[in-house]
């Protein structure tokens, strides 16, 4: 199984880094978007910083997602 952010080790119910739980697609999906991750329409948004940063606070903390995904999210965003 391929880790994702959704994992024990990072956005699970039981780890909920910066109270973000991705466990539950509806509830991930309203965090995301209330304005502290993603601003709709901004290449600026935190979480587009978070995945393209440095390794000291880059998400995920272990190693960066592919540039494939990141570009996914940048589409979404």
């Amino acid at each position: 199984m391929t880790p994702s952010c959704a994992t024990a080790a990072c956005h699970s119910d039981l780890a909920a880094r910066a109270d973000l739980s991705f466990q539950d697609p509806d509830v991930a999906h309203a965090a995301l978007l209330d304005g502290r991750y993603v601003v709709p329409g901004d290449p600026g948004s935190p979480l587009l910083y978070l995945l393209e940063a440095d390794e000291r606070v880059r998400m995920p903390p272990d190693a960066p997602l592919p540039a494939v995904d990141v570009e996914l999210i940048r589409t979404w965003i």
